[in-house]
């Protein structure tokens, strides 16, 4: 009986294995018939080839069936194309051969490599990569360049080439014209930052010869561009980091609120934003440190929550009002005060609730009906009403150097009619409810968004009171 057991144990294992590569080749197949109706051709045949890889067998006869179908018919996506291309097409037979390329490759050194043996004598890697070389070459040789930018297309296309295969002098034209194309755009970066910089635009005249820099690097230096570059840097940035330092003297200077000194702090952290490569501006940081010290508003915040009866509540409401306090006050000018800080404000949120089950209401209602037969039938419906309401209070207060009050009730309710006859009750009449009685739980949860929305409210009308302290 035991060893039946284990048979029986292994076989439904077996069968269940079996159901479960059916269903992923069936999955693939979807997916990779998709991907073709967006034109994703190789995509298609990839996903069908890394399923089969990952399994190491074959599916069913009739799904291989399908998925050799999905594969064929990209193969002779990419062969139409190909044949419909003018010799001159480059841009068509490039994509069409890199197709047909790409699918060579996903099949190569396959345990079902067998299944595509006439595609895969057809086209040989090697001269694949030989013929996209050569159409490659053929293309970059077409282009003229003509402005600073040709000469890095025709470069590119001739590196491109060369991923395939070495063609006759196309590495050596892949560097000739990638170096022409460095120098002439290095030579005319040079000259616009010469020029940003005679008409005193030196942020612009810095972006120059950055770029002067970075198109020329695998040369070396051009000419003195990156002396320019230090010397126009750094002096837009001294200009600026002056100009933002000197509004933040200004602002701490003549500071009468807590909001002042923050304007202040951010005008002198700008400062030195903007001097930072080469240092700290006049110690812009210590000075924004102190006046975001000056500005930071040091907060108490409690929240307490019970019944009207006064016990606990049922469900604690802190996990929606601490998050309403951190995005309201989540700057790092606002601090939660600790017995080594100083208290500025001091925010209670009180909040009581009230849940409900009214008393259940039964209704008689007398009714009669005359049947087809002509028989008047009394019956009598029976509704047993019931009803249950949550209510919450809340009020939010600020003490300190700010003084705020606010608040606000919310409730809600559900219902439910649990309807019955009795009596000669013709056919057609049966018992059913309207509505549902809803949980404490779910009554809160229905308005919980909109108490968290409250208090935000609330919350952020006694932040805006924080500038003027």
């Amino acid at each position: 009986m035991n060893i039946n057991n284990k048979l029986n144990g292994v076989f439904k294992s077996c069968l269940l294995l079996c159901a479960l590569l059916v269903l992923g080749g069936c999955t693939t197949v979807g997916k990779a018939n998709k991907l073709q109706e967006k034109g994703q051709y190789v995509e298609s045949v990839k996903i069908i080839t890394d399923k089969l890889d990952q399994s190491g067998t074959l599916p069913s006869q009739s799904t291989f069936n399908s998925m050799s179908n999905i594969i064929y018919r990209s193969i002779q996506h990419f062969e139409n194309k190909l044949s419909m291309a003018s010799e001159k097409n480059y841009d068509e037979r490039i994509n069409a051969y890199e197709g047909i390329f790409n699918i060579r490759v996903l099949l190569e050194n396959k345990f079902y490599s067998n299944h595509f043996a006439n595609f895969i004598a057809s086209y040989k890697l090697p001269e694949l990569r030989s013929t996209l070389a050569q159409l490659h070459y053929l293309k970059g040789n077409e282009i003229n360049p003509v402005q600073i930018i040709d000469y890095k297309i025709k470069s590119d296309i001739y590196k491109a080439g060369l991923k395939y295969a070495e063609y006759k002098d196309m590495r050596t034209l892949m560097e000739k014209y990638a170096k022409q194309y460095a120098t002439l755009a290095a030579e005319d970066g040079y000259k616009k930052g010469v020029d940003a910089a005679k008409m005193k635009d030196y942020f612009q005249a810095s972006e120059h010869f950055a770029q002067v820099i970075n198109v020329y690097k695998a040369y070396g230096d051009y000419k003195d561009s990156k002396k320019l570059f230090t010397q126009y840097d750094r002096q837009w940035r001294t200009e600026s980091a002056q100009k933002a330092f000197d509004e933040a003297q200004s602002i701490a200077q003549n500071a009468r609120y807590k909001a002042d000194n923050r304007e202040a702090a951010q005008k002198y952290t700008e400062a030195f934003e903007y001097y930072k490569p080469y240092g700290d501006f006049k110690n812009a940081s210590s000075f924004a440190s102190k006046q975001k010290d000056l500005g930071t508003v040091y907060i108490d915040f409690y929240i307490d929550g019970h019944k009207r009866d006064g016990t606990k509540t049922e469900r604690d409401l802190k996990s929606i009002i601490n998050p309403a306090f951190k995005q309201t006050f989540n700057s790092s000018y606002y601090q939660q005060a600790t017995r080594n800080t100083r208290k500025d404000l001091t925010i209670r949120v009180r909040y009581s609730v009230k849940y409900h089950i009214n008393k259940d209401k039964v209704r008689e209602y007398k009714q009669q009906e005359t049947g087809s037969d002509g028989k008047v039938r009394y019956f009598t419906k029976v509704v047993k009403e019931k009803r249950n309401r949550y209510e919450i209070d809340v009020t939010v207060t600020a003490a300190g150097k700010v003084s705020y009050q606010d608040g606000f009730k919310l409730h809600s309710t559900s219902s439910e009619e649990q309807i019955r006859y009795t009596g000669d009750v013709p056919s057609g009449y049966k018992a059913h409810t309207n509505g549902r009685m809803e949980s404490e739980y779910t009554l809160e949860r229905q308005i919980e968004n909109e108490v968290q929305s409250r208090i935000k409210d609330i919350l952020l009308n006694i932040r805006d009171h924080t500038d003027y302290i």
